[in-house]
């Protein structure tokens, strides 16, 4: 939302280049990758650089020049306003006592947020007593105790690779989770 319909290909490609570049390492840490976040924020980079350096940022995001990426987001209307308005409306009112104190100054040139809300229900909902504790093995071999929810389905949609296992679990509102868990031992 808020990205111009004509750069949805462009961003597209960008997502598929870097996706695999940015969470194919051997971390040992949680990753989460928003490729729209990256491409916006490298688009409003391309405003204060020139020459080779401002290609080599337009390669990756598919345009030919800034006035392309520009079109990306562009904003209208009393800032504070609609800054506060985006905030409440992409976080469904969760940040609405930290958004009436955003204020921006007149020296702010460029202003990128980001938001991540998601709200729904399991489709086969966990039970709190097939909830219980146990030990969690991090990539680094340290231990710790966690709660583990458990269900036990003949039709769960699961694969078991080599080295890891795949889980899909769907939402009410049609949207599924993936979980990707590697063997003990294996690193992603």
């Amino acid at each position: 939302e808020g990205v111009d319909k004509t750069m949805t290909p462009a961003l597209l490609s960008y997502s598929l280049k870097t996706v695999s570049k940015l969470l194919g390492g051997e971390e040992a840490a949680n990753v989460v990758y928003s490729p729209a976040n990256l491409y916006l924020a490298l688009s409003m980079l391309t405003e204060t650089v020139d020459g080779e350096t401002r290609a080599q940022l337009l390669d990756p995001l598919g345009a030919e020049d800034e006035e392309t990426v520009r079109t990306t987001a562009n904003g209208t209307g009393d800032t504070n306003k609609a800054v506060q308005a985006w905030l409440n409306t992409n976080t469904g009112g969760l940040l609405a006592d930290a958004a009436k104190n955003i204020e921006t100054k007149p020296q702010t040139v460029m202003l990128l947020l980001s938001a991540l809300y998601f709200k729904d229900r399991w489709s086969d909902e966990f039970y709190d007593g097939a909830t219980s504790e146990d030990t969690f093995t991090a990539a680094d071999g340290t231990a710790q105790r966690a709660d583990f929810m458990h269900k036990t389905e003949d039709r769960a949609s699961y694969v078991r690779g080599e080295g890891y296992t795949v889980a899909q679990l769907s939402f009410r509102g049609g949207e599924r989770m993936i979980f990707l868990l590697p063997d003990e031992g294996t690193a992603l």
